[in-house]
């Protein structure tokens, strides 16, 4: 399935990351969250991720109560949290910006980019399956 997203076109395997993300029984809390760092983001992720992003993650296939992996960054502010999460599907970026260096603003708190998970690497959820895309957000949180 194609998916449009800003400056990106994606070639998605929407039901093999759909049923991949169903089988996923752990809940972000329980993989990555056993720590106080990571609270802040918890309680502010509903709101923090925009509607727009949402839709995306959604048309590829994503729980986005399944994160990769969540990365607090340390105060960006004295009144903003920086973490760093990501979510992988199945798929190919047909076009678009590819790369860490390449990110996108998509508000003041939310920003996002877009790398391939290597040949050679492992995507925590894909294992060797290839290929994957991993969405790479940085979001920043109150307080």
């Amino acid at each position: 399935m194609q998916v449009n997203f800003l400056d990106w076109i994606f070639k998605a395997d929407v039901n093999s990351t759909a049923t991949l993300y169903s089988s996923i029984e752990r809940d972000i809390e329980e993989m990555w969250c056993s720590y106080d760092s990571c609270s802040h983001y918890l309680k502010y992720k509903d709101s923090v991720f925009p509607h727009p992003v949402l839709d995306i993650l959604i048309k590829l296939g994503i729980n986005y109560n399944k994160e990769v992996n969540i990365i607090d960054q340390g105060n960006v502010s004295s009144d903003r949290i920086w973490y760093e999460t990501w979510f992988d599907f199945k798929g190919e970026v047909l076009s678009g910006p590819i790369g860490w260096d390449k990110s996108v603003e998509i508000s003041d708190d939310f920003s996002m980019c877009v790398v391939y998970v290597e040949e050679n690497a492992l995507s925590h959820y894909f294992g060797k399956e290839k290929p994957v895309v991993s969405l790479h957000f940085i979001v920043k949180v109150p307080l």
